[in-house]
């Protein structure tokens, strides 16, 4: 059996790993080559560690930061912390695109470093060439791609709502002012922002925010007048050292529901679903939906769609149902109040946004 992967990010390589040692051979297309960076809160839930394990990169993900504490702020300030039950690791895309890279070539997975243009039944079109004879197709492109437009995919035509007008920008600073246990989501008006250390005591600043905030103002302007409102951001962004020469940043984000399939391709990772950051679980989610095609490839009987339903649809419903929280400025601080007052119901939230060890 031969299987054409369309994305080489954390779903992709980590299909191709999995089927390679199920003794499956695996081509992975990526338009970028490695190592780079990608906007990304940069947390891996702890639930993923059996699985990172059979892959061959837990070992190498010793000396990343081990996260068990949430803190949430307010615009105007007001805090709620609570410690989480499963918890993750703080690791870049950097050092973990490059680890599963690294061991998919160790396995014998083939790498085609070519943009994907189409594909169709059998074969993958680049804009250098076609290749032909996959007897499956997985996309695992990410969080968008001209192939959701050129496929007329539902989501990718749906009009502008609450969920899908967002951009996302990210940094990696210097920065002394939250540990290595702690993962800390900071609010303001219309948007969110994720600081927590990943590997090498760097710590990842990545905030979402939506794109009319931005309609007249550019990013310097946006956390100086906006993102600045909330002083725990503001003391972070007067404090720190940015380590990157412009921050990177991807437009319209979108977490309306997405199809699984195109035809004969499969979607897995954000191209299947994207979980909002606020609930810290993506690179999780990419792992597991990873795990269940190459069960649904190798293993008869077991079906994709039915599990990514049972265990990965529930967790973007709540994703879904908690970023309606958050956002206006009034709903944000009732929120942030009521788990303050009630610290059950954040551990409740928090919980919803993580799955079973797997």
């Amino acid at each position: 059996m031969r299987v054409g992967i369309i994305g080489g990010g954390i779903a992709g390589l980590a299909l191709s790993i999995d089927l390679a040692q199920r003794g499956v051979e695996a081509v992975v297309f990526e338009k970028k080559r490695y190592p780079n960076h990608k906007v990304c809160g940069e947390y891996v839930s702890a639930e993923s560690s059996n699985y990172l394990s059979s892959l061959g990169v837990m070992q190498e993900m010793e000396d990343c930061p081990r996260i068990n504490r949430l803190v949430v702020s307010s615009p105007s300030g007001k805090l709620f912390n609570t410690q989480m039950k499963v918890g993750g690791i703080g690791i870049s895309r950097y050092k973990f695109d490059d680890l599963l890279f690294k061991k998919a070539i160790e396995r014998g997975v083939q790498f085609v470093f070519e943009e994907v243009t189409h594909s169709k039944e059998e074969s993958i079109q680049t804009k250098e060439r076609v290749y032909e004879g996959f007897n499956q197709i997985v996309g695992a492109y990410g969080k968008r791609s001209n192939l959701d437009v050129k496929w007329d995919r539902n989501f990718a035509n749906k009009a502008k709502n609450r969920l899908n007008q967002w951009v996302g920008i990210k940094y990696h600073i210097k920065y002394d002012g939250i540990d290595d246990k702690t993962i800390a989501l900071h609010n303001f008006d219309h948007g969110y922002c994720g600081i927590s250390k990943v590997e090498a005591d760097i710590t990842c600043l990545c905030y979402l925010v939506s794109s009319k905030m931005l309609k007249n103002r550019n990013i310097e302007q946006l956390e100086e007048e906006i993102l600045s409102l909330n002083p725990f951001l503001k003391s972070i962004l007067n404090r720190s050292q940015i380590l990157y020469d412009k921050p990177l940043a991807i437009s319209q984000i979108s977490f309306d529901k997405k199809e699984l399939n195109y035809g004969e391709v499969q979607f897995i990772g954000d191209a299947a679903g994207l979980i909002t950051p606020l609930c810290g679980n993506g690179m999780s989610l990419a792992l597991r939906s990873a795990q269940m095609m190459a069960k649904s490839i190798t293993e008869e009987g077991f079906n994709y769609s039915t599990q990514w339903q049972k265990t990965i649809a529930p967790q973007l419903k709540w994703g879904r149902r908690i970023q309606a929280g958050f956002g206006s400025p009034i709903l944000t601080e009732l929120l942030v109040l009521t788990c303050k007052l009630i610290p059950g119901l954040g551990r409740f939230l928090v919980s919803k946004s993580h799955g079973e060890e797997f």
